[in-house]
């Protein structure tokens, strides 16, 4: 069977074979859209390097990290110091 669709004013008239007996005239369905997905994010990229060059650079920036701890409670200690010895002199001049 061959099928012809012809669009006539929004109309859909289906003819199946060649003659006018089967010939059947039906309200056109729903213009099909389809679905539009999101944009895919870019593509993962996987880690090129060997374990070893990216476990050293873990290392080298955990040891930044801990230097710069070190070096403020370097810092809040000096002035802690300094303010314990500034509370020690006024006390012993209030004596």
């Amino acid at each position: 069977m061959v099928a012809r669709i012809l669009s006539f004013n929004k109309t859909l008239v289906c003819q199946f074979g060649g003659n006018l007996s089967n010939t059947c005239q039906v309200k056109s369905t729903p213009v099909f859209r389809p679905i539009k997905h999101p944009q895919l994010l870019r593509a993962f990229e996987f880690e090129t390097k060997p374990h070893k060059e990216k476990l050293e650079e873990v290392i080298k920036a955990l040891k930044s990290d801990v230097n710069k701890v070190n070096n403020s409670l370097r810092t809040q200690t000096d002035v802690l110091r300094a303010i314990l010895e500034a509370l020690k002199e006024r006390i012993m001049g209030l004596d």
